[in-house]
């Protein structure tokens, strides 16, 4: 085990976890813990997959299925001290605050202080943690697992589970008292009678779900557990799953490296240490990772909540720079997008087009964790910075330009906006006054940068600034512990619509397009079979875009459905031959995959709305929606008729080239459909579009990139293949 220096009159203990004494956790001032509310939990451990997804577990579950590995608890024990140590505000651990044994822990998060207990009866470890929001410790905690897990234990999985209470206390310190003793008897003394146990326990993630699609709970047998309105009252201080608020006052720009990530998560649990302004509002900060699951890039609601928050505080490592050295123009990056608007908003502050008044840029060199202590490399004189390129980078300029103009119509950019090149946007960043890491102390570098971070925001925070959750002082100190975190619910379909910014979102089922051919032959009635697609697209997808202002998918799906599969195919066949194919090339999977096909993704309307969504002529073709949503699926199906050949559509063959590059072909790859052009040869300068300025954009982009003779091989490749 990593040793962990503990700091106590002057000397430096050493923490060695196996070599501590064990506790009775159930006697004397052990028990009694604390004198005020908490809240418990067990984290339960196992190699059985089906274990979490059963809706309630009783005692004898977690025993038999359960796999508490020696030495875990010991493990995390350690690191747990270590981010304690990292997270407090005066940089030291106060020895004589803490409880710590082999088999049980009291350790403290700024004020908030918390218990965690072996009990390897249940392959479980509970956790009780004072006050009424119990999230910023569960958190870090989870992290904490993760990495204990994969760096020993890659085989093993974990849950959190909440307790059942039979009934909903009015006081919320008799609640926490009564779930603590059930949760006593539950942990530490054997039942070995199924049928004699009365006490059990919820998977955490199952009733986050219910209460998210406000749907009741069910048990075996399709009896229910909890009403829809049951699950707020008796667990909503666990449910409070951190959500967009109206404003920030914090926004962390970064970029997903190791380093810069773990510098990120202290930094966010030690702004939990303040609170800001005359009401003591707790320090809200915009963090992709406690909002969004891992993966998923909502550039919209990144920019919104940009133009939402007080002040940008980017880091800008030397591992967040590496990238951007390759950028030649087409390639799309994320944080550069978020450093390019922040210094437009700054501009437009003044103007009252944006909130957003000072950025705070946080500078690492080459940098590493050591004992606890950041080192960092001056920034400055690294080779990375210095070879930042003076290129335009286009796409990333052109999205930003697309976002800024979306969120706020009428904001005129600043002249030479579209002209700015990858080294003069960092430069420009580094111009305002922000924190150089290798400038501190290495034992207080993140503790220094969040004080400077909080006087910045004390500087610019507008007197009358208030959240739709801001929380007065009185009521902190009446109900709250000191490192309360406001969330509040999603009150409008604009939010819900964020979360759809990536185009492999935009899938429909394959029951829902069935049920399109249904009402397809509803509404054509004998005719249906000379229908195209186009004929689908004007009677029945374009009256429901126009009606709910969003794209068929997005209309049956409003949070999104990730695409298994892309299409491609021709607009000009018939519907019902299009539907047999799809039938055809699935009759034999059980379960059916979710499909990308564009004329339901993209919002039918008039040529300007299918322009803004392509982005023709200003945005790459790699990051149009098309190719967007190739790349974000699992397969790739081409889908022949009898009436287009598929070699004449721009678009398809543009998808077979980005398919090829990106590995469907040829085994992720179906083809279905008759194969009436299969002695066709194919030109590509033949090739039409619907929008003849399309045609110009892909064969220009193709051209840039290949040459004529090159292009034809593809077109012959393309064509060899789809006669297979």
């Amino acid at each position: 085990l990593t040793l962990t220096s503990i700091c106590k009159e002057g000397m430096n203990l050493y923490l060695v976890p196996s070599l501590l004494p064990t506790v009775d956790p159930n006697q004397g001032n052990l028990l009694r813990w604390t004198n005020q509310t908490f809240q418990s939990c067990l984290l339960v451990f196992t190699i059985d997959l089906a274990l979490s997804a059963k809706t309630i577990l009783f005692q004898s579950d977690l025993v038999s299925n359960g796999f508490l590995p020696s030495g875990l608890f010991e493990r995390i024990i350690s690191k747990m001290v270590l981010w304690c140590q990292s997270t407090s505000c005066n940089s030291t651990f106060c020895y004589d605050n803490v409880v710590v044994n082999r088999n049980m822990v009291i350790l403290h998060f700024g004020s908030q202080r918390f218990r965690m207990v072996a009990c390897p009866i249940i392959n479980s470890i509970q956790l009780d943690i004072e006050g009424q929001n119990p999230l910023p410790v569960h958190h870090a905690l989870t992290d904490i697992i993760e990495n204990a897990i994969a760096e020993c234990f890659k085989s093993l999985r974990w849950f959190t589970v909440l307790f059942h209470s039979s009934s909903v206390e009015d006081n919320a310190h008799n609640k926490s008292t009564a779930i603590a003793d059930n949760l006593g008897q539950f942990t530490h003394e054997l039942q070995p009678n199924k049928a004699d146990q009365q006490s059990f326990v919820v998977p955490l993630q199952i009733l986050s779900q219910a209460a998210v699609n406000r749907q009741p709970l069910m048990k075996a047998g399709a009896r229910k557990l909890y009403d829809a309105d049951e699950i707020q009252p008796r667990y909503g201080t666990w449910l409070r799953i951190p959500e967009p608020f109206d404003k920030y006052m914090v926004f962390l720009s970064y970029r997903w490296m190791t380093f810069d990530s773990h510098c990120v998560s202290l930094i966010y649990d030690i702004f939990s240490n303040f609170l800001i302004g005359k009401y003591h509002t707790a320090v809200n900060v915009f963090l992709d990772k406690r909002l969004f699951q891992s993966g998923e890039h909502f550039q919209f609601i990144f920019v919104k909540a940009l133009t939402q928050s007080c002040v940008l505080m980017p880091i800008v490592s030397a591992d967040s720079l590496k990238k951007m050295i390759s950028d030649d123009g087409s390639q799309f990056d994320n944080i550069l997008l978020e450093w390019v608007v922040g210094l437009e908003l700054v501009k437009k502050a003044d103007v009252g087009d944006a909130q957003l008044k000072a950025i705070f840029p946080i500078a690492f060199g080459k940098s590493y964790i050591h004992e606890n202590k950041v080192i960092s490399e001056n920034l400055f004189t690294s080779t990375t910075y210095r070879a930042l390129p003076k290129v335009v980078p286009t796409a990333t300029l052109a999205r930003a330009r697309y976002l800024l103009t979306h969120i706020h119509p009428g904001m005129k950019l600043s002249h030479g906006f579209m002209k700015q090149t990858v080294k003069g946007i960092v430069k420009n960043l580094m111009k305002y006054k922000g924190f150089l890491a290798w400038d501190q102390p290495h034992e207080c570098v993140i503790e220094n940068l969040v004080r400077e971070c909080v006087e910045v925001i004390e500087r610019n925070l507008p007197e009358n600034w208030t959240t739709n959750d801001s929380i007065k002082s009185e009521i902190i100190e009446q109900t709250l512990p000191q490192k309360w975190t406001p969330t509040v619910s999603i009150k409008s379909e604009e939010v819900l619509q964020i979360f759809t910014d990536n185009p492999a979102m935009w899938a429909i089922s394959y029951k829902q397009l069935l049920e399109v051919e249904d009402l397809a032959k509803s509404t054509f009635k004998k005719d249906f079979k000379s229908k195209s697609m186009r004929d689908i697209n004007e009677k029945i997808i374009k009256p429901m875009c126009q009606r709910n202002k969003t794209s068929y998918a997005l209309s049956k799906n409003s949070k999104g459905l990730k695409s298994d599969v892309f299409v491609s195919h021709s607009w000009d066949e018939p519907f019902g031959e299009f539907i047999i194919g799809i039938q055809e090339a699935f009759q034999n999977k059980l379960e059916k995959p979710n499909l990308w096909i564009c004329a339901f993704a993209l919002l039918q309307g008039n040529a300007e709305d299918i322009t803004t969504q392509l982005g023709t002529g200003e945005m790459a073709l790699d990051q149009s929606p098309f190719v967007r949503a190739l790349k974000g699926s699992d397969s790739y199906l081409i889908v022949r008729n009898s009436k287009k050949d598929l070699c004449a559509r721009i678009w398809c063959i543009c998808e077979f080239i980005f398919a090829k590059k990106y590995g469907f072909i040829p085994s992720k790859t179906r083809i279905t459909g008759p194969d009436t052009f299969a002695k066709v040869t194919p030109n590509c300068l033949n090739a039409d579009s619907f929008d003849p300025k399309d045609k110009a954009m892909i064969l220009k982009e193709l051209l840039n990139e290949h040459s004529f003779e090159e292009i034809e091989e593809y077109m012959n490749q393309f064509h060899a293949f789809v006669k297979m």
